[in-house]
């Protein structure tokens, strides 16, 4: 019997490994640049909605952030479509680092893409993040909880105390 449940309990890397193949397949890496700037983009579209959902679980399991949208087929003959983009350049990069894409076009516009994005690496997490949001919020977390551990440690360590 067939089922239209996908599977569910992903470990971190089998989740990537899947995005990975799901990527590699149905998506898409797009950048350019121009005198406004520049546009970068990892998107998947599909018409199966199930597909959509896990990857979208899946990327929300990674903490990379995406945006979705879905598309009615514009004639009776059309299906339709659902997408799932990855825009923010912190995304981006945490997509390079844990997302282990196999399609040398595809690597190498992702390549090409975070050339041009100034990323600050994070030592908690070992991903790269963007500069404006100083990491992800769970890495702002863990180094906020760094910080006061150790100033603790440094007053428990001063004498008069």
């Amino acid at each position: 019997m067939k089922s239209n449940k996908p599977c569910t309990g992903f470990t971190d890397e089998q989740a990537g490994y899947w995005l990975a193949g799901f990527i590699d397949g149905e998506g898409c890496v797009y950048f350019r640049r121009n005198a406004n700037g520049s546009r970068r983009v990892i998107t998947v579209s599909n018409t199966n909605k199930v597909l959509i959902d896990l990857a979208a679980k899946l990327y929300t399991q990674l903490g990379i952030d995406y945006c979705s949208s879905d598309k009615p087929g514009s004639t009776a003959n059309r299906l339709h479509v659902y997408t799932l983009n990855i825009m923010r350049a912190a995304s981006c990069w945490r997509f390079r680092e844990l997302v282990p894409i196999q399609h040398p076009d595809k690597i190498q516009k992702l390549n090409d893409m975070l050339s041009f994005v100034r990323g600050v690496h994070c030592k908690l997490c070992g991903v790269m993040h963007d500069e404006e949001t100083k990491g992800c919020i769970d890495c702002r977390k863990r180094h906020a909880m760094r910080r006061r551990a150790k100033e603790r440690y440094n007053a428990a360590l001063l004498p008069g105390n």
